[in-house]
């Protein structure tokens, strides 16, 4: 590198760096300073919400059944069941501020069905409502809304018997009790709304069955409010900013280290170009001596020097040093005259070899 390209670079690192890294701190001094706000919810009041199914089963008199009602989650002989009593029950436990209100309303939905391995493609359906829609208020420090409905089991395989025959499409059939609706939780600060749907699925138009519940469940809600927040920091934009500013440090430090050359350092540098310029030309000696030299001739340029060693058909002596920066001239020996290039002349002092910088470059 040139010592003025070595001296422009060490600048233009400087001032970059100096740039970068008051940009990237400024950055992210605004980032870390950020006042957007952001609407979330925060919870303010907890509960659960519980929706029950149970049924019993009332058998006909046979003579297989001897209990007035079976339990649950057995399997049952369709000749010898007379009806299902179902209850549904809703209820949701939080403090004493809360208080529910909705509506809900219970139907039974008939479906002929086709059986596939994911989901059963659905051949045709009927609804027919049970419970109409219903507002109910209940409190949530135990309130239980109950709902409770009687099937007619024969009366439900009737109809999807009839639908069979009429359709003539033999499928499998099941009835589904279902009580839908939505209900409000809510305090003096807000409000939270939610679904209510649980389900009894019959199998119909067999000769025994099971019962299956869906969506009995307890769950975990809150009521929430929306409030104005700061907005989270931004990792990301943080991360890059403090990398900016880094880059711009280190190419401070850099160019801090990036120092002009010593006129030595120089010195060597031009010794180093010429010997790689004109090393073909050029011999090291151990010692030139001057004694019986009468005509002393200083030659300014070392291009002189190589003009005159082509045309006096003479090489370019130097004396040889361990430390190459300790040579003193280079020079043309023609009997008892001599021509000499000393690299300290005040020539070298003045420009600091910029001239030789520009004439050697290859």
């Amino acid at each position: 590198m040139k010592p003025q390209s070595r001296e422009l670079t060490r600048f233009v690192l400087i001032i970059a760096g100096i740039f970068i890294t008051c940009a990237g701190i400024l950055f992210l001094v605004l980032e870390l300073k950020n006042t957007e706000m952001i609407e979330q919810d925060t919870p303010i009041a907890n509960y659960k919400s519980e929706l029950n199914i149970s049924y019993n089963v009332v058998p006909k008199a046979n003579m297989i059944y001897s209990d007035a009602v079976l339990k649950e989650e057995l399997t049952y002989i369709t000749e010898f069941v007379n009806k299902v009593n179902t209850n549904f029950e809703y209820k949701v436990t939080g403090d004493s501020s809360m208080q529910v209100a909705g509506n809900y309303k219970i139907s039974v939905q008939f479906a002929g069905y086709l059986k596939e391995e994911e989901n059963n493609a659905i051949v045709w359906t009927k609804e027919k409502i049970i419970v109409p829609q219903t507002d109910f208020f209940i409190n949530a420090t135990g309130d239980v809304l109950s709902q409770n409905v009687r099937i007619n089991l024969a009366q439900y395989n009737s109809f999807a018997k009839t639908v069979i025959e009429a359709s003539n499409i033999k499928v499998p059939v099941n009835a589904t009790i279902i009580m839908s609706g939505e209900s409000v939780i809510k305090n003096a600060q807000g409000e939270s709304l939610e679904p209510i749907l649980a389900s009894l699925v019959i199998p119909l138009d067999k000769p025994y069955f099971n019962i299956e519940k869906q969506g009995a469940e307890a769950k975990d809600g809150s009521i929430k409010v929306k409030e104005e927040v700061r907005a989270p920091i931004n990792i990301l934009n943080v991360g890059i900013r403090g990398l900016t500013a880094a880059i711009g440090i280190a190419m401070i430090l850099f160019g801090l280290r990036l120092k002009p050359l010593t006129q030595e350092e120089q010195k060597s540098r031009i010794i180093k170009k010429i010997l790689s310029s004109y090393g073909s030309r050029s011999a090291g000696v151990s010692k030139i001596s001057l004694d019986k030299i009468e005509n002393m001739y200083e030659i300014k340029l070392i291009e002189d020097i190589v003009k005159i060693a082509d045309e006096l058909g003479k090489p370019i002596l130097y004396e040889y040093k361990d430390n190459i920066g300790d040579i003193d001239f280079f020079c043309v020996v023609d009997g008892n005259s001599i021509y000499r290039y000393m690299l300290k002349t005040p020539q070298y002092l003045a420009n600091r070899v910029k001239v030789w910088d520009a004439k050697l470059e290859i």
